[in-house]
This record gives structure tokens, C-alpha cells and sequence, in this order.
């Protein structure tokens, strides 16, 4: 944790005035604002014009805008992914914090390097896309001859967006595998079946990323299971959604 806290002071300013255009900025107050982060807060310095108005952190634009290292490994995919997570707000309700993701590969599938970045809850998501694209410019304009590879889910803003960005897409692994154990109840759905059911899912999920065909094969068994008229409304149900999704 200290050592996080030093390394993120170096790109915070040590307080003096600064110019940025025409204008020049100074220090806010003794601030005491907090810089939060996953190791610990840190103290960071905040700027403003004699205009007053907007505050300006010196730490945050330059840790936004860091630049994406060098690396001595050939660099062969450039993975890319959005996603977002409902998060109950105290006066709005239910609202979507976004995240993005880029991740440096080599040829033999070790990942390299990635960079993250999160965005709080906001109407049409456009800063986090804006933050994103960013970041995809950047490493584009480094690895250029790089496979761009898009993940994500299965909601349609995300795969319009990563299209616009990447040569290839798909479906990330874990969200689809989340669907899998619809399926197994259905197969299996008595008191006493619980292992039967993790058997048959985990049977499954081994199958489903590294075999051409796995999907359809899951398909044509949801679809027999649609069939039996012994299951509850709940367990049919999933099983509906689960079929749902992975036809589409």
C-alpha cells in the first residue's frame, strides 16, 4: 500500500502554480481531498482559476492519460471489453456503472499488460466510452498490425460500440457459462439430484469454450428439455432464458 502511494504522488504536482493555456492555476486551499484507490487513500492537490469554476487534479488527468508501456514481447491481440454493474443509488434508484478494459497478448497467450478504467453512473455512458476510445486510439496507434478482439456480453450497446473498434468479437466465456446451471437444473431437477446436476454442468462448461459446436449442442439439449412437462414454471422458465440467449 505505501509503496502504491508513492508511486501514484510522482504524477501529482508538489502544489506551485501551473499554466495551462493562458490560464494560469493555483492550488486550491490546503487541500485535504483524498485520492481514492484499491491499496488506501492518498492526498492529492486540486486546482483553480481566479475565475473560480471548475477544479482541475493534476493526478487524475495525468493517471488518465498514462501512456501504454513499451513492451519487449512481440504484441499479436489487443483484447477489448465493456461491461457495467447495477448499483442501487440513494435517490435514483437502480443506475449502471460502467467498465472498460484493454489487454496486450503475445502470440502464445500470455497476457502482457492491461489497463481499466470505471466510470460512475451516468445517462448514455458517454464518458467511459469517451475515456475508452481513448485508450483503444493509443494502443491501436502502438501495436497497429495487433488482432483487435472485442468481448463483452450480450447487450447490444456494447457489441455496436466494440465493432466500431475491433476486427473481430466475442462472447465472453464467464457470462455465458453464468447460464449453465438453468440448464442443469432443468435436466435435474430433484431434491436429491445436486450431484448430478454439478456433473452436468461442469461437464458443460469444459465443453463450451474450447469445442467448435458446443453451443448448438447445448441448444438441441435446452430445446429436448422444453419438452418435459414436469418441471416448475421458475425451472422452466431459466431454462426459456437460457435457450433465449444462447440462440441469439
Amino acid at each position: 500500500m505505501l509503496a502504491s502511494a508513492e508511486t501514484l504522488k510522482r504524477f501529482d504536482t508538489d502544489g506551485t502554480p501551473i499554466v495551462m493555456g493562458k490560464e494560469k492555476w493555483t492550488k486550491r486551499c490546503a487541500s485535504r481531498k483524498k485520492y481514492q484507490t484499491p491499496y488506501g487513500e492518498i492526498e492529492r492537490n486540486v486546482y483553480q482559476t481566479s475565475k473560480g469554476g471548475r477544479i482541475y487534479c493534476p493526478l487524475e488527468a495525468a493517471w488518465i492519460g498514462r501512456a501504454t508501456p513499451t513492451l519487449d514481447a512481440a504484441v499479436a491481440t489487443v483484447a477489448i471489453s465493456l461491461d457495467g454493474a447495477m448499483l442501487p443509488m440513494r435517490e435514483s434508484g437502480w443506475r449502471e456503472a460502467m467498465v472498460g478494459h484493454v489487454s496486450l497478448y503475445a502470440p502464445d497467450g500470455e497476457r502482457l499488460h492491461s489497463l481499466y478504467i470505471a466510470e460512475a453512473p451516468e445517462y448514455g455512458k458517454a464518458t467511459c466510452k469517451e475515456r475508452l476510445e481513448r485508450e483503444i486510439g493509443r494502443v491501436k496507434a502502438q501495436y497497429p498490425e495487433a488482432l483487435h478482439l472485442g468481448i463483452a456480453d450480450g447487450v447490444p450497446s456494447h457489441w455496436s460500440f466494440l465493432e466500431a473498434h475491433t476486427k473481430r468479437q466475442r462472447l465472453d466465456y464467464f457470462h455465458a457459462a453464468e447460464y449453465l446451471p438453468n440448464l442443469a437444473m432443468a435436466a435435474y431437477p430433484g431434491k436429491s439430484d445436486p450431484p448430478k446436476r454439478d456433473a452436468w454442468r461442469h461437464e458443460r462448461q469444459h465443453r463450451l469454450k474450447p469445442e467448435p459446436g458446443a453451443v448448438d449442442a447445448l441448444i438441441a439439449e435446452a430445446e429436448d428439455l422444453m419438452r418435459k412437462t414436469s418441471l416448475s414454471k421458475t425451472v422452466t422458465a431459466n431454462l426459456r432464458a437460457a435457450l433465449t440467449y444462447f440462440t441469439k
